[in-house]
């Protein structure tokens, strides 16, 4: 019983609503019809940090990037090397420019097709949850090397003009590790979690309720995840990952 329960979630994962679909390949049937003079046309799919962003070129074919693990390190538990080989034979190669696996799709295949790789690869490369995925199209100004979010952020690494991300946003051509990037060093348990930041945590959740009538948060980033906050006039609210609200790694 309980083999054939695992079976059924692992099927509901892996085959999403129709709606879901739908929404995906007319994100993409979007971007490669509507051009907008001097602007990139982009379409992101995402379920909480894992992503596949498309850019459609000057050649109308479309670049795809999937979420890496350089920007994003919590994708390391993600990424093992068994879904990692799973990208590569779906076609995904790693981009040193990000830490992306990039895969272009030719202009005359048709968005159905293309919707229906993208979905194939955060299922059995990211394990994401494709009833629950999400959809966004944009248009930014065409550039050379477009602004990022910048490591850490929600979906980092992914292109975005957003205005309430450009204090954190990642301006160039390639990203190289730096020695403040590195995650902390891992928690063994949780009390040891709260011995080191359970006084910090304390203090910023009085702050929220001082401040329940503005939109004031906090972010805890540790070796073990993070947890972002924010004020609310009826209760406290966790940040959804979503393109324009990068999370932050300091109180506001």
């Amino acid at each position: 019983m309980i083999l054939a329960l695992i079976a059924g979630m692992r099927t509901a994962r892996a085959d999403p609503p129709p709606a879901r679909r739908a929404r995906v390949e007319a994100a993409l049937s979007n971007i490669s019809t509507l051009v907008r003079p001097g602007q990139d046309a982009l379409a992101t799919v995402w379920d909480g940090n894992k992503y596949i962003q498309c850019r459609r070129m000057p050649d109308i074919t479309l670049r795809c990037e999937a979420a890496g693990a350089v920007m994003q390190s919590s994708l390391a538990r993600v990424l093992v090397p068994e879904r990692v080989a799973r990208l590569a034979a779906l076609g995904w190669r790693l981009d040193n420019s990000f830490g992306n696996y990039v895969q272009s799709f030719p202009a005359d295949m048709p968005v159905g097709e293309i919707a229906d790789r993208l979905m194939q690869a955060l299922a059995e490369g990211y394990d994401a949850n494709l009833a629950g995925l999400e959809v966004l199209t944009d248009w930014i100004h065409s550039e050379k090397c477009s602004p990022r979010n910048g490591p850490s952020q929600n979906l980092a690494g992914m292109i975005n003009d957003s205005p309430a991300m450009a204090r954190y946003a990642l301006h160039a051509c390639r990203y190289a590790p730096g020695a403040d990037d590195a995650p902390d060093a891992e928690i063994a348990s949780a009390s040891e979690l709260i011995k080191l930041y359970g006084g910090t945590v304390t203090g910023e959740v009085q702050r929220l309720r001082v401040n329940n009538r503005r939109r004031v948060f906090f972010a805890l980033e540790t070796g073990a995840g993070y947890v972002q906050c924010e004020s609310s006039q009826r209760s406290f609210t966790a940040r959804r990952n979503r393109p324009t609200a990068g999370r932050r790694s300091h109180a506001s």
